[in-house]
């Protein structure tokens, strides 16, 4: 039964790894695909550890969903401070920061 769920997750990775890989200027589109990378890995170490009778998994995906928490908080908080500067947010806008 774990298995099958194992597979959807890996769906769901490989459905984020597409958005990633395809997100041309949509922000959005990029840091939702980002978050969806992170939640499916996260759930497949989730599953392997129940499957395994091992704690290590849990341990990795609660490190994991702390990250991507961070993660996504960081990024929204770039995000508004590039549309307060330019009224519009595209990946190649993202260039500001360096300066």
């Amino acid at each position: 039964m774990v298995d099958i769920y194992i597979f959807l997750y890996i769906c769901l990775f490989f459905i984020g790894l597409g958005g990633f890989l395809l997100a041309d200027v949509n922000v959005i589109k990029f840091l939702i695909s980002l978050e969806l990378l992170s939640l499916s890995a996260s759930m497949i170490f989730i599953l392997s550890s129940f499957q395994f009778l091992d704690l290590f998994g849990f341990l990795v995906s609660l490190f994991n969903l702390t990250l991507a928490g961070a993660e996504s908080a960081i990024g929204l908080v770039l995000l508004i401070n590039v549309y307060a500067e330019r009224d519009f947010v595209q990946l190649s806008s993202l260039t500001l920061l360096k300066s």
